[in-house]
């Protein structure tokens, strides 16, 4: 299910990007054996993205909203499958990432990691096949896991804000950085903050705490929404260069999951005052694989953030 609604995911992409420009795709792509793969050069990875992107190294404030600047389309969406966080693979067709998180665990925090840790999978495991990304499955996992953990709290910031490696020193920082206690010190194991006896009593603590299922201030945080895609089909409509009912029936998607998928509220396709738009001619050669695709129209600029 999670891959069909990433088939949806790009037809609808492709069919909006035939009249706007979408961010220019700026993700590094390791090329290597990921079985050489170094969490050492997990870390670089992950620096590098935020060098390329100019964020320094702080807190990210809106991962999803960094991903959309870096050109990865990303959507989210109910699977009603508890155990899949979210999916990502690079398109053949337009050679553009694309990420969809799962909303069917409702935890901002949660989803916050989710979207860093398939920015692992776009950057480190880009040229990993079908048959590889099941024999080494943990292996991915474990790397994309890691990356993400680089990424969020950066070795070279995020250690020097902790005075003190305490459950509640992390319940301190967790505003700030916008992570989990548990992601805080599982990093601290990693960059070697904690020896293994300390961490242990840091887990401890936490689940005597009852913080294993939910942790504190995590109601205190907000659902991060993908945007491009909303901004973009109303940027369409808006312009006349598209109406809502032709967009549904070029593409053929039950109106609620393209509705979910473009980020836009419940009824958005109901409401059709822009029917009358300029003429949608079909291709007759269409290069791509996808349904069906309007020609190209005058291409609009894509506001920048």
């Amino acid at each position: 299910m999670a891959h069909a609604r990433l088939d949806w995911l790009e037809e609808i992409s492709y069919k909006l990007q035939e009249s706007l420009e979408f961010p220019a795709v700026r993700i590094p792509a390791y090329s290597g054996d990921i079985r050489l793969l170094s969490d050492e050069d997990i870390e670089q990875l992950a620096d590098e993205c935020r060098k390329l992107w100019g964020i320094g190294y702080g807190p990210i404030t809106d991962m999803l909203q960094t991903l959309e600047n870096a050109g990865v389309v990303t959507a989210k969406c109910h699977l009603g499958y508890l155990k899949m966080d979210g999916v990502s693979r690079w398109s053949g067709v337009d050679d553009r990432p694309y990420v969809l998180i799962a909303e069917d665990k409702a935890s901002p925090i949660r989803n916050r990691f989710d979207a860093a840790h398939e920015l692992g999978h776009l950057v480190l495991h880009r040229n990993v096949n079908i048959d590889q990304a099941k024999s080494d499955y943990h292996l991915l996992e474990a790397q994309a896991h890691r990356f993400a953990s680089a990424f969020l709290m950066p070795s070279e910031s995020f250690p020097l804000e902790i005075k003190w490696p305490t459950l509640d020193g992390f319940l301190a920082l967790k505003n700030r950085w916008k992570v989990s206690i548990a992601a805080m010190i599982k990093r601290c194991q990693d960059l070697e903050i904690v020896d293994s006896n300390s961490a242990t009593r840091l887990w401890k603590g936490r689940s005597a705490r009852g913080w294993v299922k939910k942790e504190p201030l995590d109601d205190t945080f907000e659902f991060e929404r993908p945007k491009i895609l909303s901004r973009s089909l109303r940027m369409l409509v808006e312009n006349s260069i598209l109406s809502k009912s032709s967009l549904q029936g070029i593409l053929g998607i039950p109106r609620e999951k393209l509705e979910e998928l473009c980020g836009v509220e419940k009824g958005y396709f109901f409401n059709d005052s822009n029917a009358q738009v300029v003429d949608i001619r079909l291709r007759v050669n269409a290069p791509r694989t996808s349904k069906v695709h309007s020609t190209k129209s005058t291409v609009l600029d894509f506001p920048k953030k």
